[in-house]
């Protein structure tokens, strides 16, 4: 069918009465029929209520009640004891019910593993339980209400994702992926799983602009079915980004605790520093677990708790700066990042004689910027980063509201608790890197 908006002619599913743009009903019937006969099922669903070869005049009938008729049948080949034998009549007869068409199904049938129901269209709204979620712009937005910490979280972060250029040049990309591997023991998260699927299913849960869940699956995103989460506007950025390089991609705007998946649905959760940045860390693990298959992997960042002097001032200011607007906040942070540098240029290094552990700090010699930096305050430094990408690093730290910090001991207590093993537990100083696995 051509000249109507829908693509491809009598042999093209989006070219038969499934296009839905309600385009002159007499047509789209006849390639209905067309298509019928080319899949050798028309005259069961035809001589199932008497109509020959044509629409609309068995009996009188008017081309409304043909088409309620064409529908009535459809639901009848759907519920045939021995089932549709024909894939592509399955998929035809599903979009005569007001599915997806047979392409656009083939496509988001994992979707509706994950899920439970089929996308809303574009602007359309679905509910999922009690909440109800629209699609806005490619992305998935439920209508939740956020408490007022989770909301300053939400606007801090969307600021600090909207300023691209602070965390996209090849050194920041290079730093993060080197500590990626560091931290997963030189291997891939994808290399965790095994035996894993063609398409697995990964959640990046807290995607942020998915600056780490790009450079984290970076040779494997062509093969994965990508699912990025955020309470933020970052979100937007994120789907720009993974989009075009994810095998199949799915984008949802939502509390991270409050996600609508299945039970078992998920090969893959990923989630690199955002679990601390919830009302309870330990919570927002235990509201991710059920969502994995068994054999299915669970890799995350959060942050470790640091010594008595850093623990206070880490409080003292961010204390402050949630109070700010992030755009104050950005230029409120400055100062701290100046601080960073001019400790860093010093370029001199302090011999500490023994371990002091009521402040956390451990003997042996060390660079003045780097003790300051561990032990007293998160001033970042790095002499090939610029100026704004040392100042995001800095605003990254100090001013969302949440930002728990956690023993390795607590970490591995909720993993082993939720029932899963521990594949791999990285400790260092800034954190604690978790593999774990459903068994």
């Amino acid at each position: 069918m051509t000249g109507h908006g829908c693509s491809g002619g009598s042999g093209s599913w989006k070219g038969s009465v499934l296009c839905r743009t309600g385009h002159n009903q007499r047509a789209q019937m006849a390639n209905f029929r067309i298509e019928c006969e080319r899949i050798s099922e028309w005259h069961w669903l035809a001589n199932a209520r008497g109509y020959g070869t044509g629409f609309g005049t068995a009996g009188g009938a008017s081309e409304e009640e043909a088409i309620t008729s064409i529908r009535q049948m459809a639901a009848q080949m759907r519920d045939k004891p021995s089932g549709i034998q024909n894939p592509a009549m399955l998929k035809l007869v599903d979009a005569i019910l007001g599915l997806e068409t047979s392409e656009e199904a083939a496509v988001h049938s994992w979707i509706v593993d994950v899920l439970g129901q089929p996308l809303p269209a574009e602007g359309e709204a679905v509910t999922f339980g009690a909440t109800q979620a629209a699609m806005r712009d490619g992305v998935l937005t439920f209508a939740d209400e956020h408490e007022a910490g989770q909301e300053q979280t939400s606007e801090a972060f969307g600021f600090k994702w909207g300023k691209r250029d602070t965390y996209s040049s090849p050194d920041v990309r290079a730093n993060q992926i080197k500590w990626l591997d560091e931290r997963f023991g030189g291997r891939s998260v994808m290399s965790y799983l095994g035996n894993s699927p063609e398409h697995p299913v990964v959640l990046d849960a807290g995607c942020g602009a998915g600056f780490s869940g790009e450079l984290a699956f970076r040779d494997d995103l062509s093969r994965i079915r990508y699912i990025g989460a955020d309470i933020s506007t970052a979100v937007e950025i994120a789907r720009q980004t993974i989009a075009p390089l994810a095998h199949e991609s799915l984008f949802i705007s939502s509390d991270l605790t409050k996600l609508p998946f299945r039970p078992g649905s998920l090969d893959v959760i990923f989630s690199e520093g955002v679990l601390h940045h919830t009302p309870s860390t330990k919570n927002a693990f235990n509201s991710l677990v059920p969502f994995l298959k068994p054999g299915g992997i669970f890799a995350f960042y959060v942050y470790n708790k640091k010594g008595a002097i850093r623990e206070f001032t880490d409080d003292f200011l961010r204390d402050i700066f949630v109070e700010m607007k992030p755009e104050d906040a950005w230029e409120a942070m400055k100062p701290i990042t100046q601080l960073g540098i001019a400790l860093g240029e010093i370029s001199a290094k302090v011999k500490i004689r023994e371990d002091i552990p009521v402040l956390g700090i451990k003997k042996g010699e060390i660079d003045v910027q780097r003790l300051f930096y561990w032990s007293v305050l998160k001033a970042y430094y790095r002499p090939e980063f610029s100026f704004d990408e040392m100042n995001h690093i800095n605003f990254d730290w100090f001013t969302p509201r949440y930002a728990f910090r956690q023993t390795p001991e607590e970490v591995r207590a909720w993993v082993e608790e939720a029932g899963l093993a521990v594949d791999r537990l990285h400790h260092e100083e800034a954190g604690i890197t978790v593999v774990a696995r459903k068994p």
